[in-house]
């Protein structure tokens, strides 16, 4: 059988009561795509009520700690965080980044045991880079030695490429972070051979302009998911 999983690494913005103090003059930034990745949420909400079987989001800001981000990463934690003593921010590790993760990777080596499960991480990205337009509204990465990886990719982006021609979709767009990322790691995991770990990017142009577009879009990744998903069932009978 298989099952799937989404996820939310960066969906929230919310700062635990102990650790406000720190951001008292940040309030500005945690609004901003620094603080989290804006609309993902809204995106993971409704593929999580349309199709998955099980599903889990961080609901508090990366500039406390990045749940996406490896342990040994420089970007764990932001600046703010990084001025703390070894010991505090061992107490945030203990406190959100290790239960959060540790729960993810239960309930997917629970499901692997006797399914193949489809595991999908929802992100957004800036519209701007050094301020430049990114030119694309859809980046999908994934694994191209990975058969059932690749399999389900292709198939999604084909769907959603039909669903809406002018989409300007990439496979495996250089997403700053997006090789080194929580799907990275769980493919390393002895339930790798059941695993197939998909990152999902969207540009936050469409969740900060019209209403109606970002609706749109929405709607078609969730028709586009569940048609890609009833073939990649089909490819394990």
């Amino acid at each position: 059988m298989l099952k799937t999983i989404f996820s939310c690494e960066h969906g929230g913005n919310q700062i635990p009561e102990k650790y406000k103090p720190l951001f008292e003059n940040q309030q500005h930034v945690l609004t901003t795509f620094k603080s989290y990745d804006i609309g993902a949420m809204n995106l993971y909400k409704d593929l999580l009520e349309e199709m998955g079987d099980h599903g889990n989001h961080f609901q508090y800001c990366r500039m406390l700690v990045d749940v996406d981000k490896d342990i040994n990463s420089p970007d764990l934690f932001s600046q703010t965080i990084s001025k703390l003593t070894t010991r505090e921010q061992n107490k945030i590790l203990k406190d959100y980044y290790f239960p959060w993760r540790e729960e993810l990777e239960k309930q997917i080596a629970t499901l692997a045991k006797s399914n193949q499960v489809l595991h999908c991480s929802i992100h957004t990205f800036s519209p701007l880079v050094n301020d430049e337009k990114r030119e694309v509204d859809v980046a999908v990465l994934f694994e191209p030695e990975r058969k059932l990886e690749a399999l389900f990719a292709e198939k999604f982006i084909s769907f959603l490429q039909e669903e809406n021609p002018k989409l300007r979709i990439k496979a495996n767009y250089p997403i700053p972070g997006g090789n080194e990322g929580f799907v990275h790691y769980l493919k390393q995991q002895k339930f790798s051979k059941k695993y197939i770990g998909i990152q999902l990017e969207v540009n936050q142009a469409f969740p900060l302009g019209k209403s109606d577009k970002w609706i749109a879009l929405k709607q078609q990744i969730v028709k586009s998911f569940k048609v890609s998903s009833k073939e990649l069932k089909t490819n394990l009978l």
